[in-house]
Order: structure tokens, then sequence, then C-alpha cells
């Protein structure tokens, strides 16, 4: 009894071991699978990276965007759609899927599996960025390095056919550096296939660096920079795209470090991107990602450093403790874009004189002053003062647009939500300016307006294309 026991028990802890061998054999081939990270290419001096993490994704998520029907209504959009270059570009995709044996998403899913990279050196001096190009790597990663060589040696060939068709000389050459070929065109542009990493850059010394990294492994790459292991941590789970800027390397710059540093000659960029400013000034470096949620795209920009310590003249852009900074999304049905922001006008004014130099801080009140004669007796910084601080813009599309004739190139619908602070003084301060814009309205352009009441309120259009809610 006893041996019976124990010959099921060895049974079962030798099938228990047959199963974690093939789990841990499976593991390790796929793993081996995987495409390596395109950063472990890139030297430690860059300053600059965008990387498409999900590059299949990305192109599917490109082409739902293009297929609105919405961007016909733009004739930029319907003019690309029928030039001769959007041919070309129908017809050198097809001739790589005919080479590759693959429709394009799968040669992208299997090309770009390990991601595409851009990455680049900032020069902070001025003077010396004029005089040389910033070194630039283009970096895209497969997991076949022979699918890669062959889509390698395609896009030659089809670069050097297009080259001669139109009359122009093939002026390209091989050279070789540590043993491994690499490609030049007119000493402007160079490339080399690494394993399953095809690599560009616009310097030689550029790509002789990936090189180096690719050949000593050992080498410190990008991938252990802690600025940027640091900010990956702040990204939301699975992005589709990121980017890691280095500010320390920026504000070396004293053209930009003048442009956002408070006091600022250029006051007018401070009333839009001053709090944005602010903590750009505070931060070692800036993340964004574009990301995908359930129904919707975002995309985030993301700082190590929040509004503790943020400069007293960026108060327009940042609420009081207790208040909210922007209020929810308005998400009409159809809706196709919608923002909402925190922005104070009544600040600059309250402001101006730590603002505005001596000359400008003149000519701003005695504007002001002078505004009330246009405003029906109300100055203009009145207006800033009813008006609130937080503002909602929604385009969404039109089911039905009111015309009896329907257009063949249909236009998304727009508007501007503004909060008041104070909505009665504000009815009757903007009663007048509205009426008198009407009026002209009618008299120059043969503009017709029409008052109505809806949910309580006084709508006024102007010929159907514009409609104040008051």
């Amino acid at each position: 009894m006893r041996t019976a026991r124990c010959v099921q028990v060895a049974a079962v802890v030798w099938w228990l071991a047959i199963a974690v061998t093939l789990i841990l054999c499976w593991a390790a081939g796929s793993q081996a699978a995987e495409a390596p990270d395109p950063l472990r290419l890139v030297p430690t001096t860059a300053d600059l990276v965008i990387k498409i993490e999900q590059p299949r994704a990305l192109a599917d998520l490109a082409v739902g965007l293009a297929s609105h029907s919405e961007l016909e209504g733009f004739r930029a959009y319907r003019d690309y759609l029928g030039s001769t270059n959007y041919q070309l570009f129908r017809k050198v995709v097809g001739h790589f899927e005919h080479e590759l044996g693959h429709p394009w998403p799968e040669l992208v899913a299997e090309l770009a599996s390990g991601g595409i990279v851009l990455a680049a050196k900032i020069e902070p001096k001025p003077e010396l960025a004029q005089k040389e190009k910033a070194p630039v790597l283009f970096i895209l990663q497969g997991k076949d390095a022979s699918q890669t060589a062959k889509f390698f040696r395609t896009l030659v060939s089809v670069a050097s056919e297009e080259r001669a068709r139109s009359g122009q000389s093939i002026e390209y050459k091989k050279e070789a550096y540590r043993g491994i070929e690499t490609w030049v065109f007119h000493d402007e542009f160079f490339a080399v296939v690494l394993d399953a990493a095809l690599v560009y850059s616009n310097r030689a010394d550029a790509l002789r660096a990936a090189i180096d990294q690719h050949l000593d492994p050992a080498k410190p790459s990008l991938m252990q920079n802690e600025s940027l292991i640091a900010g990956l941590k702040l990204l939301p789970a699975n992005p589709l795209v990121w980017s890691w800027v280095n500010l320390e390397t920026l504000k070396k710059n004293r053209d930009l470090l003048q442009t956002v540093s408070l006091p600022s000659n250029f006051f007018p960029l401070h009333m839009v991107f001053g709090g944005l400013f602010d903590v750009l000034r505070r931060s070692p470096y800036l993340m964004a990602a574009l990301h995908k949620e359930p129904g919707h795209v975002e995309l985030s920009f993301r700082f190590p450093r929040g509004t503790e310590g943020m400069h007293s003249m960026v108060l327009a852009h940042v609420p009081t403790a207790g208040q909210i900074a922007a209020l929810p999304l308005l998400e009409p049905e159809g809706a196709l874009l919608s923002t909402s922001a925190y922005l104070d006008p009544a600040q600059f004014w309250n402001q101006r004189k730590e603002l505005l130099p001596s000359d400008q801080l003149k000519q701003a009140e005695a504007g002001n002053v002078k505004s009330s004669s246009v405003l029906y007796g109300t100055q203009f910084s009145k207006f800033l003062e009813m008006a609130g601080a937080r503002h909602r813009v929604v385009i969404a599309r039109q089911n039905e647009t009111g015309y009896k004739t329907v257009p063949k190139s249909p236009v998304p619908a727009g508007a501007v939500v503004v909060e008041m602070r104070d909505p009665e003084a504000f009815v009757k301060a903007i009663d007048g300016p509205i009426r008198g814009i009407a009026f002209l309205g009618q008299i120059q352009y043969s503009m017709s307006s029409v008052e109505e009441q809806h949910a309580g309120r006084l709508t006024v259009q102007f010929y159907r294309t514009c409609v104040v809610c008051l």
C-alpha cells in the first residue's frame, strides 16, 4: 500500500517536472523570438527620443482616422487623394507587398515588431547648431534579419528606379566600418542593417556610434539613462507612442531660457503657455505619450514637477486651493474633439504691472479706458473680471444641419463654452456689443440675426453660422 502511494507521488512529481520544463522552454523560446529593444543602439548622448511601441496599432488608428467622411470637407485632403504623389505612394506600397509576400499591415507588424525609434542630440548653442547638423538616428527594429535585409534591398531598388525615372544620377556607395557594410547616399544619408534592425542617420559618426553599441553590448546605452528610466514610470500602460526630452540640455539655450523666463518682454506667449513654461523651468525632463483608451485616444504630456513651487505670476493657469482645474469634457453624440482647460484672463490684468514693461503698461491702460466707447460703456477689463476661468471646446458631427440643401462635403459643428463668474452682469454688459455687431452685419454683409429663447436662455443667431447663448 505504501509502495503504491510512493509510486503515485513519484508519478505526479515526474509529470510536474515535465510540465515545468515545457513551460520554461516555451517561455525561453518566446523571449528569444521577441525583437530586442532598439534603444540599445542609441548612445547616452541623445537628448530626444520618440518611440513607436506599437507600429501596427498606430497604423490601424491612422487609417481609421483618415477614412472619416468629415475630412472630405477639407479641400487639401481631397486634393491630396487625387494627387500624383498619393497614387505613387500607393503604387510603391503595392510593390513592397508583392516583393515581400505580405500585405502592408503584416509587413508593419513584422518589420517593426520591436518598435520604431527616432533619437537626436540637441545642440544648446545656436551658433554651433547653425554650423553643423544635429546627429539623428532612425531605427526600425524587426525580428527576422533576412526579412529586414530583403526590405532594405527592395527599398534601395525602388529608390534607384525612381531616381533614374526622374533623370537624376544614382549617387550611393558602400563603405565598411568594423567589418560591417554601410550605405552612403550623397554623403548626407547613411544606412546600415544590424541583424534585424535597419538604422538610418544624417551623419556618419552617429551611424558608427550605433554600430559600436551593436558590437559592444556591454557599452552603456540610453536604456541605462536614469532620467529616461524615471520618466517611463510616469507613462500610462501600453502607450502607442511615447517621447522623452532632456530639458536640462534645452535650458542651456540662452534664447529659449529668455523666452520662458519671468518677467518677460513678450508676455502674450505667457498668457497662453505661462503655466506650461513654469513647470518646464522646474523639470529636468518631459514625457509625452499617445495611448488608446476605450472609445478614444489620449495625448498626454507629463512632467516630474507639479504646481508646488509655481511662480506667483502664472496664477492665471492654476486654480486656487480647493477649486477644480477644469470642467468635465463635453461629449455630445458624434463628438470628434473635446477639450477642457483652465485659464483665468482676469489674472493677467491684475498682474499687468509685473508682466508689462512701463511703456507697454501705459498703452494697455490707455487702451482699456478707450474700450468703453466701443463696448457701450463697459471697459474691457470688466469683461475679464466677469468671465470665468474654465473653458471648453467641442467639435461634433452634424447629423441634421438645418439646411434644405445637403452639402456634398459635410463640415463638423463646433462650440466654445466659457464659464461666467457673474452671468447676469455679463449678459447686461454684452447685450449692447452683440446687437451692435448684428447691426453692422446686416449693413455690410446682408447678414440677418435672429433672437430665440432656448432652455430659458437668449440665443442670437447670425445667419445660422454663429450662435451666441446668453
